[in-house]
């Protein structure tokens, strides 16, 4: 009797463990779908990659199914129409966000966190969509102030090439609308001093121009840089080829959507 009582306690202690995990991470979707809606919706990008692999007859195959050429002829057509809506959304840009910035304190933020930003970059929203993240970036350590350089990302260098670099949290909110903190649910130490290590041996790269390569070392993307770091610590922390084809690409929606993942702080 005592053996079955001691079994009946443990599997109910197993099964609200379990209620509370799930609610949890169903509570952690519900916040970032009201904070962020378009974080949730396909990429315009996505949708034409697919829309353009169906048409080759490739449908539902990965970006290397296609021989060299026939990939460079793809790849070509997508640089085109992501450079048409570039010019439509410089004009939006220009008449909707003249001025932009955020109020992020660094109080919250604490090292080894994803900040995920809008910034209203034309380039960045052709990718994706208008009102959703577009930028991404890991924190090195702690912020005494806004202007401690702790966060790494790829971005513009003091030659004006695009580089993996270390910029201020006063710069992030001079140049996004709005700033996402989040941090993993496993947030062991050795995780992130991997994921930091790494991340700071990237610093000088180039900018990956290939953004359908994310398995690329030599060149990095902003979310490509972010999101390799964790991988190379062991976390998987986009979210895209869960829900879709994934064509190669990790985009600040990918990372937004992971459910490694949780929102601990963002900007008004």
């Amino acid at each position: 009797m005592k053996k079955i009582l001691i079994t009946m306690l443990i599997t109910l202690f197993l099964s609200c463990s379990i209620t509370e995990n799930v609610n949890l991470d169903e509570s952690e979707i519900s916040k970032k779908k009201t904070i962020l809606p378009a974080g949730f919706a396909t990429p315009w990008v996505i949708t034409e990659i697919e829309k353009k692999m169906n048409e080759f007859g490739y449908k539902s195959q990965r970006l290397d199914a296609l021989n060299e050429s026939y990939l460079k002829t793809f790849y070509s057509y997508i640089m085109l129409e992501i450079y048409k809506r570039t010019i439509e959304f410089t004009v939006i840009r220009e008449e909707k966000y003249p001025a932009i910035s955020s109020n992020l304190d660094i109080k919250n933020i604490e090292k080894g966190d994803v900040l995920l930003t809008v910034n209203r970059n034309p380039s960045l929203m052709a990718l994706d969509n208008e009102d959703t993240v577009h930028h991404a970036l890991l924190c090195t350590a702690k912020p005494a102030s806004e202007n401690d350089q702790v966060f790494i990302t790829s971005d513009i260098g003091d030659d004006q090439s695009l580089q993996v670099k270390m910029v201020s949290l006063g710069y992030i909110n001079s140049s996004d609308d709005t700033v996402i903190v989040l941090r993993l649910y496993k947030n062991n130490v050795e995780t992130i001093e991997k994921a930091i290590d790494f991340a700071i041996r990237q610093i000088g790269k180039p900018y990956n121009i290939n953004f359908t390569n994310k398995w690329d070392v030599h060149s990095y993307y902003c979310s490509q840089l972010v999101w390799r770091s964790y991988y190379e610590a062991g976390i998987d922390i986009d979210n895209n080829s869960l829900s879709y084809n994934d064509y190669g690409l990790v985009l600040a929606s990918d990372i937004y959507r992971s459910s490694e993942l949780y929102i601990v702080d963002y900007s008004n």
